[in-house]
């Protein structure tokens, strides 16, 4: 797909997967014990999560450099699981609080924010991926 369509347009699809991932937890805990419902949500979130997740490492790959790569991955790596760290500890709370449902709902409503930093980062020129040319002053020796 990065192929095809670019790297950021994969990047849109990979977090429109994972939304739809969540809403179909959503759609499961209206369903009750129902194995076939279990198996559709979780196959959905198995593929959502391996094709969002290489599409991630691949930007990330490509905003490393090549002399630092292992310490910048790790870094990135590190800041995108952060947040869900942070998050995690609260999740119970917030499904008694308003149910799976409301809680899936809301969780698939992040690609709102998401997919407005793809288009950020997408309508920048350099795609986010390259560092930014130094001014000509810069470039000049004293």
């Amino acid at each position: 797909m990065v192929v095809r369509y670019g790297l950021l347009r994969s990047m849109l699809a990979g977090a429109a997967a994972q939304a739809v991932s969540h809403l179909a937890f959503a759609w499961l805990s209206t369903q009750g014990a129902s194995i076939p419902a279990l198996v559709v949500a979780i196959s959905m979130d198995n593929f959502s999560q391996s094709f969002g997740g290489t599409i991630l490492v691949t930007y990330m790959s490509g905003l490393t450099g090549a002399g630092f790569a292992a310490t910048q991955y790790a870094l990135l790596s590190s800041m995108y699981a952060l947040p869900g760290k942070l998050v995690a500890g609260a999740s119970g709370f917030m499904v008694e609080a308003y149910g799976y449902t409301t809680f899936f709902s809301v969780t698939a409503a992040i690609l709102i924010p998401v997919a407005a930093l793809i288009v950020v980062v997408w309508r920048d020129p350099r795609g986010g991926l390259r560092p930014a040319a130094e001014p000509e002053d810069a470039q000049a020796s004293p």
